[in-house]
């Protein structure tokens, strides 16, 4: 959900362990993403002094030159690996994923159920809700 790691990070570790004609060991047939868009990334708070999300500040200050592509935000999928086909991505507020910030994905129902059904490749006999995930 929203990885914090270079696109350059997933096209030497992850991209080679996808699809059937993957070349390294822990082959995936494929990696879902669930990205927020970039307008909730903006949208989003780390701190009262940071007014955007903390991927843009990962990429922004934390990482060896400013404006680092990150696989995790919408604005630098959509320019690197977007069309990969063996990399399926969602941009949250909508569909799969209804997470409104990077914090949000693990207590949202819809991206949880649908991790849920990717593992199982079913739909769960009972899925999440927002009770079980409001701690």
């Amino acid at each position: 959900m929203a990885p914090a790691c270079t696109i350059d990070f997933y096209r030497e570790m992850y991209r080679p362990r996808l699809g059937t004609g993957a070349t390294k060991p822990a082959k995936i047939d494929k990696l879902t993403i669930y990205n927020l868009t970039d307008a909730a990334e903006l949208d989003d708070t780390v701190t009262p002094f940071y007014h955007k999300s903390l991927l843009y500040l990962v990429s922004n200050a934390f990482e060896a030159k400013k404006e680092m592509p990150l696989l995790g935000m919408q604005t630098f999928c959509d320019k690197f690996v977007k069309n990969d086909p063996l990399t399926i991505w969602y941009a949250a507020p909508k569909g799969r994923s209804e997470s409104t910030t990077h914090g949000g994905f693990d207590n949202d129902p819809n991206t949880l159920n649908d991790i849920l059904r990717n593992i199982l490749r079913r739909a769960p006999v009972r899925q999440f809700s927002k009770q079980d995930l409001d701690y």
